[in-house]
Formats: structure tokens, C-alpha cells, sequence
């Protein structure tokens, strides 16, 4: 019996890694959610937004608070807390006519998601090429 070997990944290839996860998992939500068929599809549309940011959400406060000297960390959670939720306000408004000039007639929800999952694969590649260059740096 051989025990099998891991091969554990170094700080560089897991931040690429989780990376690719995260916008693997958004645009995968948005095209799935677009192109349901059922309720139950569009709920494992739902499954896979929440898996992708519950592996987010977490990183982005904890990179806000390891950027910042330990006595402002507090302000810098609260001034990204409110960005997150002034960003969720004014989406909608960016977002609607976006999909209301892409979309036909009564499908301007449909074309709401094929909005996201097109800026979700934009910023995944701009992720992925940043990745990329900040590796070849280092």
C-alpha cells in the first residue's frame, strides 16, 4: 500500500489558483442563472454564486486589514464595507439600461446576467493577466 503524495501548492500558484476558482465560480453563476431552464437550475446558479463568494469575501476584508497599519484597520474595514454596499446600489442603475439596450423585449432580466457573466470573464482575465505579470516580478 503507497501512500499517495501531495504536492502542496506555494503562496503564488494558491493565489492563482484561488483566483481562477473565484472567477471560474461568478461567471459560471451568471451563465448558468441566464440560460435556466427551471427554478432548481437557477437555484444551482444561486449554489455556485455562494461558493464563489464565500471564498471572496473573507479575502477581500483580510487583505483590506493586512494593508493597513494595526490601528487603522478598522477604518479601512468600514471604508471598504461601504463601498461594497454603495457599489450594490449603484448597480442596478449601471446594470438596467445595459441589459434593457442588449436584450430584446420582456428579456432584459436574461440579458441582466449576460451583462454580469461578461464583465465577471473581463475582470477574470484581467485578474488572471495581473497574476501573471505581478509573478514574473517576483
Amino acid at each position: 500500500m503507497t501512500a499517495e503524495k501531495t504536492i502542496p501548492l506555494d503562496g503564488v500558484k494558491a493565489k492563482e489558483a484561488e483566483r481562477c476558482f473565484k472567477s471560474g465560480c461568478n461567471c459560471c453563476q451568471a451563465v448558468v442563472m441566464a440560460f435556466a431552464p427551471s427554478i432548481i437550475v437557477f437555484y444551482i446558479g444561486c449554489l455556485i454564486l455562494g461558493l464563489g463568494m464565500s471564498i471572496v469575501m473573507p479575502n477581500v476584508f483580510l487583505n483590506v486589514g493586512a494593508s493597513v497599519p494595526p490601528a487603522s484597520v478598522g477604518m479601512a474595514l468600514s471604508i471598504a464595507t461601504c463601498i461594497q454596499n454603495f457599489g450594490q446600489f449603484c448597480s442596478p442603475y449601471i446594470v438596467n439600461p445595459i441589459s434593457a439596450a442588449v436584450g430584446a423585449e420582456g428579456m432584459t432580466n436574461v440579458a441582466s446576467f449576460y451583462v454580469a457573466a461578461a464583465v465577471g470573464a473581463a475582470l477574470g482575465v484581467a485578474m488572471l493577466i495581473k497574476g501573471a505579470a505581478d509573478s514574473k516580478k517576483a
